[in-house]
Protein backbone atom coordinates (compact mmCIF):
# COMPACT_ATOMS: atom_id res chain seq x y z
CA UNK A 1 0.00 0.00 0.00
CA UNK A 2 1.16 3.21 -1.15
CA UNK A 3 1.71 5.97 1.45
CA UNK A 4 -0.79 8.17 2.49
CA UNK A 5 -0.04 11.93 1.33
CA UNK A 6 -1.60 13.02 4.74
CA UNK A 7 1.59 11.01 6.60
CA UNK A 8 3.89 12.65 4.99
CA UNK A 9 2.96 15.91 6.83
CA UNK A 10 2.95 13.88 10.59
CA UNK A 11 6.43 14.90 11.30
CA UNK A 12 6.78 18.02 9.32
CA UNK A 13 7.20 21.06 11.72
CA UNK A 14 6.50 25.08 10.56
CA UNK A 15 8.46 27.85 12.09
CA UNK A 16 6.65 30.82 13.15
CA UNK A 17 8.47 34.11 13.99
CA UNK A 18 6.30 37.40 15.03
CA UNK A 19 6.82 40.57 16.80
CA UNK A 20 3.79 41.70 18.98
CA UNK A 21 2.82 45.25 18.63
CA UNK A 22 4.33 45.38 22.09
CA UNK A 23 7.67 44.40 20.87
CA UNK A 24 8.25 40.61 22.33
CA UNK A 25 9.47 38.18 19.59
CA UNK A 26 7.29 35.38 19.38
CA UNK A 27 9.41 32.38 17.56
CA UNK A 28 8.61 28.59 17.93
CA UNK A 29 8.09 25.75 15.41
CA UNK A 30 4.56 24.03 15.03
CA UNK A 31 3.34 20.71 13.98
CA UNK A 32 -0.51 20.02 12.48
CA UNK A 33 -2.06 17.53 11.80
CA UNK A 34 -3.17 16.79 8.55
CA UNK A 35 -6.10 15.05 8.48
CA UNK A 36 -8.98 15.41 10.82
CA UNK A 37 -11.85 12.98 11.27
CA UNK A 38 -16.09 14.33 11.50
CA UNK A 39 -15.59 14.21 15.42
CA UNK A 40 -12.49 16.85 15.36
CA UNK A 41 -14.32 18.83 13.04
CA UNK A 42 -17.33 19.26 15.18
CA UNK A 43 -15.16 19.81 17.85
CA UNK A 44 -13.64 22.63 15.85
CA UNK A 45 -16.74 23.80 15.95
CA UNK A 46 -17.68 24.00 19.18
CA UNK A 47 -14.65 25.64 20.14
CA UNK A 48 -15.40 28.51 17.82
CA UNK A 49 -19.25 29.05 19.19
CA UNK A 50 -17.63 28.60 22.98
CA UNK A 51 -14.93 31.42 22.15
CA UNK A 52 -17.86 33.39 20.41
CA UNK A 53 -19.84 32.76 23.72
CA UNK A 54 -23.96 33.96 23.55
CA UNK A 55 -24.92 36.43 21.14
CA UNK A 56 -27.87 38.63 22.25
CA UNK A 57 -30.81 38.82 19.84
CA UNK A 58 -30.59 40.96 17.49
CA UNK A 59 -26.83 41.81 17.74
CA UNK A 60 -24.18 40.50 15.74
CA UNK A 61 -20.44 39.54 16.54
CA UNK A 62 -17.93 41.61 14.70
CA UNK A 63 -16.66 39.79 11.55
CA UNK A 64 -13.14 39.80 12.66
CA UNK A 65 -13.98 38.07 15.92
CA UNK A 66 -16.15 35.51 13.86
CA UNK A 67 -12.48 34.89 11.93
CA UNK A 68 -10.48 34.60 14.72
CA UNK A 69 -12.79 32.14 16.61
CA UNK A 70 -13.06 30.12 13.36
CA UNK A 71 -8.82 30.33 13.58
CA UNK A 72 -8.66 29.25 16.89
CA UNK A 73 -11.01 26.61 16.68
CA UNK A 74 -9.14 25.19 13.64
CA UNK A 75 -5.82 25.39 15.60
CA UNK A 76 -7.05 23.86 18.97
CA UNK A 77 -7.69 19.88 16.46
CA UNK A 78 -4.83 21.06 14.40
CA UNK A 79 -2.01 21.90 16.33
CA UNK A 80 0.34 18.44 17.90
CA UNK A 81 3.03 20.40 18.99
CA UNK A 82 3.94 24.02 19.98
CA UNK A 83 6.11 26.01 21.49
CA UNK A 84 5.83 26.88 25.65
CA UNK A 85 4.21 30.37 24.87
CA UNK A 86 1.73 28.99 22.65
CA UNK A 87 0.47 26.61 25.27
CA UNK A 88 0.89 29.25 28.03
CA UNK A 89 -1.39 31.10 25.90
CA UNK A 90 -4.63 28.79 26.02
CA UNK A 91 -4.51 28.19 22.20
CA UNK A 92 -4.34 32.20 21.77
CA UNK A 93 -7.19 33.51 23.72
CA UNK A 94 -4.46 34.78 26.08
CA UNK A 95 -2.95 37.55 23.34
CA UNK A 96 -4.02 41.02 23.13
CA UNK A 97 -2.24 40.85 19.70
CA UNK A 98 -4.92 39.09 17.33
CA UNK A 99 -1.69 38.62 14.95
CA UNK A 100 -0.57 36.23 17.30
CA UNK A 101 -3.14 33.89 16.22
CA UNK A 102 -3.46 34.80 12.68
CA UNK A 103 0.00 34.26 11.69
CA UNK A 104 0.06 30.70 13.36
CA UNK A 105 -2.80 29.96 11.41
CA UNK A 106 -1.03 31.33 8.30
CA UNK A 107 1.38 28.52 8.72
CA UNK A 108 -1.53 25.84 8.95
CA UNK A 109 -3.33 27.26 5.48
CA UNK A 110 0.24 27.08 4.20
CA UNK A 111 0.67 23.02 4.85
CA UNK A 112 -3.23 22.82 3.73
CA UNK A 113 -2.26 24.34 0.62
CA UNK A 114 0.95 22.21 -0.16
CA UNK A 115 -1.67 19.14 0.72
CA UNK A 116 -3.77 20.08 -1.67
CA UNK A 117 -1.03 21.13 -4.41
CA UNK A 118 0.64 17.24 -4.03
CA UNK A 119 -2.98 15.86 -4.08
CA UNK A 120 -3.37 17.88 -8.07
CA UNK A 121 -0.06 16.69 -9.21
CA UNK A 122 -0.84 13.13 -7.93
CA UNK A 123 -4.43 13.29 -9.41
CA UNK A 124 -2.56 14.62 -12.98
CA UNK A 125 -0.59 11.64 -12.76
CA UNK A 126 -3.25 9.18 -12.02
CA UNK A 127 -5.34 10.79 -15.27
CA UNK A 128 -1.91 10.66 -17.35
CA UNK A 129 -1.35 6.65 -16.64
CA UNK A 130 -5.08 5.99 -16.76
CA UNK A 131 -4.69 7.35 -20.20
CA UNK A 132 -1.37 5.56 -21.12
CA UNK A 133 -3.29 2.66 -20.59
CA UNK A 134 -6.39 3.53 -22.10
CA UNK A 135 -4.34 4.09 -25.51
CA UNK A 136 -2.40 1.38 -25.17
CA UNK A 137 -5.61 -0.77 -24.97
Amino acid sequence: MSKSIFSEYAAKYYHVSYRTKSGELLEGDFQFKAEVTRREAFQADSIRRNVIGPIPQGQDVPPMLQAEAYMIGQLAIHITDAPEWWLKSEDGLQFSDDGVVVSVFDKLTEMQQEIKEKLGEKAGSLAANAKAKAEQA
